[in-house]
């Protein structure tokens, strides 16, 4: 797993296993961590999330053009039988997000959550928003976001990774 810190933006880059098993591609045992490694940089991770002083909000608009970026791509290159549910579950929360009054507005959320040996963090998944961001988390091609904007609030979102459609095309190394 990647992990970038900068001012403004902490950017996870995730492996498969860090994906929610609905979300996974096929070719690793099926199993999901559910957080992500701050590595040998947790102090940094924990200042730049400055928690108790931050608002979060999950921006859905943003997250879901790029999950249907990525969604779309996998359709129209017949690789959904790459992924285990087949972006089923993804299409699905979706249409559920698009067809609510959630798609354009910021949905305030719990702050992340840091696991008791201060190695990993996570999405408070009890959280029903927090929940499909992390059911939308398409193995391999995408970040998850954290944005800072002003001195108090934080907007997560995922983004399409750069390289999505190489790693749809070529990576996955699996014949269908």
């Amino acid at each position: 797993m990647s992990l970038t810190i900068t001012d403004n933006k902490l950017i996870v880059s995730p492996p498969n296993s860090e994906s929610p098993i609905v979300a996974q591609h096929i070719g690793i045992k099926p199993r999901s961590v559910g957080s992500f490694y701050m590595s040998d940089i947790s102090k940094e991770v924990l200042n730049w999330f400055n928690l108790g002083n931050n608002k979060y909000y999950i921006d859905f608009t943003r997250t879901l053009l790029s999950i249907e970026k990525i969604a779309g791509y996998v359709i129209l290159k017949e690789r959904e039988a790459l992924f285990r549910e087949k972006l089923k579950p993804q299409v699905e929360i979706i249409d559920n997000i698009r067809s609510s009054n959630t798609f354009y507005s910021y949905i305030e959320v719990p702050e992340p959550v840091i696991l008791s040996n201060r190695k990993y963090f996570k999405l408070d998944t009890e959280n029903e928003a927090s929940k499909l961001i992390y059911d939308l988390l398409i193995g391999d091609c995408c970040n998850v976001v954290f944005k800072k904007l002003g001195d108090n609030v934080v907007v997560i979102y995922l983004d399409a990774r750069n390289n999505f459609k190489e790693t749809i095309d070529n990576s996955f190394n699996l014949k269908l």
